[in-house]
């Protein structure tokens, strides 16, 4: 089994020393991103964030045009008032909502230069190009050469211990 928790402890040193201090750990659904991203937050003893749940949360009694406003300043906002040096943020995927008219990765990036990011990336790595969804799709992304520390996680299990991935 893949030491998550060792290679993602590194991609966060790596990491530091960029301007967008932004590991992303990538991997299909089932891949063991999760249980990556809560052994990190286990290790270094901060929260593993549920991002989707905390955005569609804050964001329920906003309009439509409200939310595409306010996706930035409330992913901004949990990073500050985090009491963590590091943020690890899990289920991601809400960012890729078209209807919230937002580019994930430069959420992401935006909110690492407030304190370092973790985040889960459901997609692939191709080379040097970063995939979200599949040609086709309506959220569907490639990101050549994207400036953030990618950690690809191979792990392939068949239970689904500990949540989504």
């Amino acid at each position: 089994m893949l030491d998550a928790a060792g290679d993602l402890t590194s991609g966060v040193e790596r990491a530091s020393a960029r301007y967008y201090p932004l590991v992303l750990v990538v991997g299909g659904h089932g891949s063991g991103k999760t249980a990556a991203l809560k052994a990190l937050a286990v290790s270094r003893g901060v929260p593993c964030t549920n991002l989707s749940l905390h955005l569609s949360t804050a964001m329920l009694a906003m309009t439509e045009s409200e939310r595409r406003l306010q996706v930035t300043p409330l992913v901004n906002r949990l990073l500050t008032d985090a009491d963590a040096e590091v943020a690890v943020l899990d289920n991601t995927e809400l960012l890729h909502e078209p209807s919230l008219q937002v580019d994930p990765l430069k959420v992401l990036q935006a909110a690492s230069r407030i304190r370092p990011v973790v985040a889960s990336w459901s997609g692939r790595l191709d080379g040097t190009t970063l995939v979200y969804a599949e040609p086709g799709h309506p959220e569907y992304k490639a990101i050549s050469n994207p400036d953030v520390v990618v950690v690809p996680v191979l792990h392939t299990s068949t239970s689904r211990e500990g949540g989504s991935t």
